[in-house]
């Protein structure tokens, strides 16, 4: 004997099945009515679903104030701006720390000094100011250092500022030696090439500096460092320039020439060093 829930099956799919053979004009009765039947439940959700959003938006008014998440932002953004000024300075006592440890291992005496400006009245960028002078025993022609390489020279001395060629300067001259074939050489600063852009975008060119007169009889190798000869007496010997880069012969024959990489971050410059004589 079939059971209940197999006849009730089978009650309802008839149902369908009658409902679904109906005339239009029947089955748009029952759907009315169903509609009529339904429509105070409808009635009920859509209260709950407006109160419910009404009841967020109160909530949202009493916790979250907008004046409060103004004042939120603002603390925010000014946490944001101190770490950073904080590892800012943690940089900053990082490379003080490196430099005053340069600062003992080198023999002689040195006067450390902070660049307070770079650029001349034309903008160029081969000069920086220093705020040490004649006040500190500075005077033109001194070398200028940092922890990585040879800078350039101090030029115009006032009682408290020195000004600084920098030997990318197509007026600097600094005779070096190559360190490991000890072939003797003219260090030239090779300026800023002119392109059309704005002074302040041309911060160096694309070869810096190179190196002339080279004896062609010693063997040159690249990457090979450039140091400060000694003479000339401006430049301190052994004083580190830079690196040897493309070599190539002079169309006399007579030397080659090549590329010098500065040392020392020339872009960068924040503290240095007059080597005092």
């Amino acid at each position: 004997m079939p059971s209940k829930s197999y006849v009730l099956y089978i009650l309802l799919v008839i149902g369908v099945l009658v409902l679904l053979n109906l005339p239009s004009s029947s089955t748009s009765s029952v759907k009315s009515g169903a509609r009529d039947n339904l429509a105070p439940f409808h009635k009920v959700v859509d209260f709950v679903a407006s109160s419910g959003s009404e009841v967020a938006g109160a909530l949202r008014e009493i916790w979250f104030d907008p004046e409060d998440e103004r004042e939120l932002l603002k603390e925010l953004a000014q946490l944001r701006r101190r770490v950073s000024e904080l590892e800012q300075l943690e940089r900053e006592n990082d490379e003080l720390r490196r430099l005053l440890d340069f600062s003992k291992r080198r023999a002689g005496h040195m006067v450390m000094c902070k660049v307070i400006s770079r650029g001349d009245a034309s903008g160029w960028w081969e000069i920086v100011r220093l705020n040490r002078g004649a006040a500190h025993r500075i005077r033109p022609g001194m070398a200028v250092i940092s922890a990585d390489g040879l800078v350039g020279r101090t030029t115009n001395v006032s009682k408290d500022t020195s000004d600084v060629l920098l030997l990318t300067d197509p007026l600097s001259k600094v005779s070096c030696r190559l360190n490991k074939s000890g072939a003797f050489g003219i260090v030239k600063g090779q300026g800023v090439a002119f392109s059309g852009r704005a002074d302040l975008e041309m911060i160096t060119s694309a070869n810096p500096a190179r190196i002339d007169y080279l004896s062609a009889d010693k063997p040159v190798y690249h990457g090979e460092e450039v140091r400060t000869s000694g003479l000339g007496g401006v430049y301190p010997e052994g004083l580190l320039v830079g690196r040897i880069g493309n070599i190539r012969t002079d169309d006399s024959q007579l030397y080659l020439y090549g590329e010098v990489t500065p040392a020392a971050d020339l872009n960068g410059l924040k503290y240095l060093f007059v080597v005092m004589q």
